[in-house]
Order: C-alpha cells, then structure tokens, then sequence
C-alpha cells in the first residue's frame, strides 16, 4: 500500500465514512478496491460475506459482478477491431450474414458501435430471458423477430440483447467460444486467476459471498443463479477485489499491462468516446448544484463529468448484485465497490467520495441525500399502489370459455412457446422446461402468469387469449416488452 498522503486520498476518513454508511443503509457486506496506474490504494472487505456464520468479505471473496461484465465484453470487441478482424463502422451484415434486426434500414446499417452504445433501438426485451430453455446462442435466431422500441440511432436505450449479440459476434469472428476467447485475451494476460463466469464454480472456492436483501427481520438470503449461458457476455462475469484491480488497472494504463501491451491506446479510446447524452439520474439528489455533467454512454463504459472530472465506470445490479467499477482517466485512480445488498445505493456514490478529495473540496454526503429521497419516493409509491387497488375494486368476471379450451401450445417466432394445461383441475402453463411458472385467472378471458427469478428476474405479465368469428381460441396476446403492443402468440397445438 501507498502513502494515500501522495494521492490526497484519506483512507482513513474513508473507511470510516464507509462504516457510517453501511450503519444508516444497512449492507451485509461491502468490498472496496482502489488502485493508481501502478499500486494498490485501498483494498478491503466490511461487513459479511455469509451472514448466518460471520464469515468475513476479504479482497479474496468472489462475487458477481452483473452488468459491468458489458465492459468485459466491449474491450473483446475492441481487441478484434485492433486484430484487423471488423472495423468500428462496417455495418454488421456486411460480416455476419445471419445479423437480422427487425428493422431494415437499422439492419443495414448497424455498426459495432451502435451495438456497444445500445442505439439499436432495441429494448430489453426482457420476457425473452424467462424462457425456462433460452441460452445467448439463441439470439440470432430469434432477433429478427423482436420489435424496436425506438428509431434507430435517435437515443440511448440499455438492453442485454445488445451484448448477447456482441457475444456471439465474438465467437463467430475469432471462431473461439466466448469464454476461452476472454480466459485467453484478458484474464489470463491480466493474471485474473479467480475470475469465471459460473457461480457454481465460484462457490467451489468456499470463498463466494451470498447475496441478500434487508427486512425487518434483518438480512434474508437471496439466491444467485447461474447467469453463464443466459447473460454471458451481457452479466455473466464473477470476480473478487484482487483481479478487479487489475482490470482496473489495465484501462487506467491505456491498455498495458507490465510493459506489454494488449491493444493499442487508439483502439482502446473509442470505448470511451460518449456516443449518446443519458439522462442523468443523480441530478435529483443536489438539484441546481450542476455536479454531474455530460453523462452519457460510450461503448460498454458510461462516462460522465464529476465537478469537472472526467469518469468512466459500468454498474452491476441484480438480486444480491450491487457493483460499480470505474476510473478518472486524468488522475489515474480507479475503484471497484461491490455490496451484496439487493438495493444498496453505496457502490454508486461512495466513488464521488474519491473525488471530492482528489479534487480537494468538501465531502458531499450523497448517502443523507438519497436516503432522504427514498423515503418521499416509497411515500410516492405507496399513495399511487392504493389508489391502483381502490380502481381494481371491481366484480371480477368468470373467463367466457370452459378452461378446457384454452388448453394449447402457443408460440412466437421471437419468445418461444407458452404451454396451457390442466392437472388435477388446476390450470398450469410452463415456458421452457427449466422455468418455473404459476397462473391465476384476473378478468374475463385474462390472467396473470408469474415467473419467479429465472436468470435472476422476476416478473408478472398479464395473459389474454383470444377467438376467432366463431369462438374458437386461435391465439393470446401478452405485455410481454412494456414500450411495444402486446406479442401475439398463435396457439399451434
């Protein structure tokens, strides 16, 4: 460790307004790296990293990382870019002669930054992910049947699918499987030797932290899946402090690693050339004050100015998941903050904290800020959920045909196949063998299908199934993408 004197960093301070923090929003356990272009800062755990048996987060536990994995797989795409192999703006279809998007004139024209900057147009498409057999490898195959949400190129709209697809680009570009192409170009050269993609290879360490949610009752567990075929290249990556710093490191050090570089800095740059202003969500916090300018996203990293300092980082979040990891290229310092608190905000302002000293200001508390926030909001959200259910009081109308009858198999060329039956008299639907589905009638010939934490989500969708002229059941539409109409699935069997 350094002398933080040199980098105007208190670590001390540090760690104690870390303590304070997890004291007011509770967080079973937090790590923390910070590292310069050439040492290790700060390194350390708080808290648990297995509550029930007081087992201590340490720079060694592992834990997944989420989304920041987005950034993982933008650095491959960049390294094919360097080999040669695509060029940033050769549209895709050029090379890859199954890429379909829905949209022609987005088809034709989408590049690997538009990829990387999520300005296809597409949405998350998230009931895709539910599909109980759905893996990455599917995406080619069911992208031309899945709708924009928005013109192509007009905004910035974050969804998975984006680097699902960079996934398989990478695989069908270096004829390498994406995971021997990342152990093989990044975590091996970067010596990430605790680094994988399965989290039921990284509980074969015995040093894996679990994930939780806070209640009245204190911290409940909360189950990671295993997100190495449904996420990969989009949220599959897990990781501990000690490799975090080196991938830290690694872009701070514009690509080198011990004297060797790994891309070239030109290359590596466009990663962190903004492509589409964002909506700044942490402007509601200190309203007027101006602190966070230009926030956007660039390809696989958001960038942003913090009171004039320039920052790069991706977010993780999930069940259990809460990570941020990033770095001030100017003053070659970056962190990596994990919680495995579902809902802990600190991983995504505790870096301001690094900041504000480097930059040699006052500490702002964002925490007191958010926390005070948070309570008008969940005042917001529980006047708006009664007035839904005082509309909801209703007579509930019984469906217009026996159940029997709306027994069938009903696919989309896009979702994949929804299955209605009846056991024992109770009617039953499964979407992929693997998910785990239940149903309940709501109004008339609607119902509500629940799908519980398939690829760490979970989701509610609304179900209503529709006859044709002379009554016979022929398909059923579901919300399943809240910004298109319903899918329509037609019933095959």
């Amino acid at each position: 460790m350094s002398d933080s004197k040199n980098h105007q960093i208190q670590f001390d301070k540090y760690r104690e307004y870390i303590k304070n923090e997890m004291k007011q929003s509770p967080n079973a356990g937090v790590a923390i790296s910070i590292v310069s272009d050439k040492e290790v800062l700060f390194e350390e755990g708080f808290g648990f990293r297995d509550v029930p048996n007081k087992k201590p987060f340490t720079a060694e536990t592992i834990f997944p990382i989420g989304s920041h994995t987005k950034s993982f797989t933008a650095t491959a795409i960049a390294m094919l870019v360097d080999d040669g192999i695509i060029d940033w703006d050769t549209p895709i279809r050029d090379v890859i002669s199954k890429f379909r998007l829905n949209d022609l004139f987005a088809n034709e024209r989408c590049t690997l930054r538009d990829l990387l900057s999520h300005t296809t147009g597409l949405p998350h498409h998230q009931f895709l992910y539910m599909n109980g057999e759905w893996t990455y490898k599917d995406v080619f195959k069911r992208l031309p049947h899945l709708k924009l949400a928005y013109d192509f190129r007009t905004q910035h709209k974050y969804s998975n699918l984006n680097y699902l697809i960079a996934t398989n680009l990478i695989e069908e570009l270096s004829g390498h499987v994406y995971f021997d192409f990342m152990n093989e170009r990044i975590f091996k050269p970067l010596g990430m030797k605790s680094t994988n993609f399965s989290i039921v290879d990284a509980f074969k360490t015995h040093d894996c932290t679990f994930g939780y949610k806070e209640n009245e009752d204190g911290f409940l567990l909360e189950k990671y899946l295993d997100l190495k075929y449904g996420s990969a290249g989009a949220g599959s990556i897990n990781s501990n402090l000690k490799d975090l710093g080196k991938w830290i490191q690694f872009h701070i050090n514009k690509g080198a690693i011990a004297d060797k570089q790994l891309i070239s800095e030109q290359t590596l740059s466009n990663l962190y050339l903004m492509q589409k202003l964002d909506k700044n969500p942490l402007e509601i916090f200190f309203p007027g004050k101006n602190l966070i300018r230009n926030y956007g996203f660039a390809l696989g990293w958001w960038t942003l100015f913090y009171r004039g300092m320039r920052m790069n980082q991706h977010y993780g979040t999930g069940p259990g998941i809460m990570f941020n990891g990033g770095f001030l290229p100017e003053n070659k310092i970056g962190y990596a903050i994990f919680s495995n608190t579902s809902g802990s905000d600190l991983p995504f302002y505790s870096n301001f904290f690094i900041a504000d000293q480097l930059l040699g200001l006052d500490v702002l508390m964002w925490g007191d800020e958010l926390r005070t926030f948070e309570i008008k909001q969940n005042e917001m959200i529980a006047k708006k959920k009664q007035k839904l259910e005082e509309a909801q009081e209703k007579k509930i109308v019984k469906p217009t045909h026996p159940l029997e009858d709306f027994i069938g198999v009903y696919t989309h060329p896009g979702y994949g196949k929804l299955e209605f039956s009846l056991l024992n008299n109770q009617f039953q639907v499964s979407f992929g063998k693997n998910s785990k589905v239940s149903i309940e009638h709501y109004n008339y010939d609607t119902f509500v299908i629940k799908i519980e934490h398939v690829g760490g989500f979970g989701v509610s969708k609304f179900v209503t199934f529709r006859a044709d002229f002379h009554g016979k059941i022929t398909h059923l539409e579901i919300d399943a993408e809240p910004l298109l109409e319903p899918a329509v699935f037609k019933k095959v069997e």
